[in-house]
């Protein structure tokens, strides 16, 4: 709906050519994307009680980390466009630049490292199908492994993989709140 934005300069002007509807898109997304991170607290922080490893205590602190990057990532993108209106382009373009290479770089990593210590807590307390714990942990692994190796298809690849982790999470809410229904 915006454009392509291959690049933050890219982002930065197909964001300006419609800044209403930038902003209307980034708040949009911003509720979701940060939704979905405090939902995997939540879900990991039910975990907790059964859960003698550690491991779900562990990624509720980096899913409750990942919240607050998400928001300060979503934050500036809205200053962005502020910034490239009423300072220079230039300006917007930095910091699209800082929420794109950096604030963005370490989320993803810590998102696959988040997936993977829920995951394992569900394969060791047999909660759900043991399917949707070794998917947590799949593809929790695939998503630190493109952030880690730089390859040609990471982006084609990671797409997919983010639909993939957000409609498991969708998934385990799902059966955590039936879960917590028939108790």
């Amino acid at each position: 709906m915006i454009g392509q934005q291959d690049t933050p300069a890219d982002s930065v002007a197909e964001m300006m050519e419609n800044v209403q509807l930038s902003k209307i898109i980034i708040v949009i997304g911003t509720i979701v994307f940060v939704a979905t991170f405090a939902g995997l607290t939540l879900l990991a922080r039910s975990m907790q009680q059964e859960d003698k490893s550690g491991t779900a205590t562990l990624s509720t602190i980096v899913f409750a980390g990942l919240t607050a990057v998400g928001i300060a990532a979503s934050g500036m993108s809205l200053g962005t466009l502020d910034a490239a209106k009423e300072i220079s382009t230039q300006a917007g373009v930095n910091i699209e630049s800082v929420a794109s290479f950096g604030m963005f770089a370490g989320l993803f990593l810590f998102w696959g490292v988040g997936f993977i210590l829920p995951g394992s807590a569900m394969i060791i307390q047999k909660k759900f199908h043991i399917l949707v714990g070794w998917l947590f942990v799949a593809l929790g692994t695939l998503f630190v492994i493109l952030t880690a190796i730089d390859l040609e298809i990471t982006d084609v690849i990671q797409y997919p993989i983010w639909g993939a982790m957000t409609l498991l999470t969708a998934a385990a809410g799902i059966l955590t709140l039936r879960e917590e229904s028939v108790s």
